[in-house]
């Protein structure tokens, strides 16, 4: 298993040239091709159309304009990030709501890169907790400030028993090829140890028939 396409999202808040620079690293660990995508819904004017008569329209149209051109924006980011790269690539823009569109658009990708949802407007990025309960590809939150991907290093499964923690494990395992150590932890009472120290071997005996260096 690996990842051969990585989809992620481009918008204009603060995190997202190291959130790009995040994916682009990425996809060239794994060879992938790199999908950008944005979305923009024009955000409904505050204003009761009774009340604003034929302005409603006006302003909407507005709205409308104001989310192409921030689309736009958006394609223009991307593709001067992969401008000379040499890495394959694609963009794709809706006008639409973001976690939905973002949703469908998810089946062309092995994995989802977003960022964190602080600050930002339904109308212009998703929210994760929508995508990982809607979406049928995995969800990788990138950190605000990501200096280089998460690979070559130290990587921590924090187990917990359930179908959960079996599927991101799972959707996580062409990453955790890549780590130098992977260590499987679970936390628990002290009556479980014993449960518990079995739980997590298991899970580290699967992970090192995949070539996971994991204990």
């Amino acid at each position: 298993m690996t990842y051969s396409s990585l989809m992620v999202y481009v918008d204009d808040e603060a995190d997202n040239v190291a959130r790009i620079g995040f994916a682009r690293d990425l996809a060239v660990v794994f060879d992938a091709t790199l999908i950008g995508i944005s979305v923009s819904e024009p955000e409904p004017p505050l204003v009761d159309a009774y009340v604003a008569g034929g302005m409603a329209g006006e302003i909407l149209t507005l709205r409308r304009d104001q989310a192409d051109g921030e689309l736009s924006a958006a394609k223009a980011r991307f593709l001067d990030a992969m401008k000379d790269t040499g890495i394959a690539h694609e963009w794709r823009a809706e006008t639409g709501y973001p976690a939905a569109c973002v949703s469908h658009q998810a089946r062309a990708a092995d994995l989802i890169l977003v960022g964190r949802d602080a600050g930002r407007l339904p109308y212009r990025a998703p929210d994760a907790g929508d995508l990982i309960m809607n979406v049928g590809r995995p969800v990788l939150v990138a950190p605000p400030r990501a200096q280089a991907a998460p690979v070559d290093g130290v990587a921590l499964v924090a187990w917990k028993e359930g179908r959960e923690a079996q599927r991101a494990v799972a959707a996580a395992l062409p990453l955790l090829k890549q780590a130098r150590e992977v260590q499987v932890v679970e936390i628990c009472a002290s009556a479980d140890a014993a449960a518990a120290a079995a739980r997590v071997a298991d899970v580290a005996a699967w992970l090192r028939r995949h070539g996971v260096v994991a204990e």
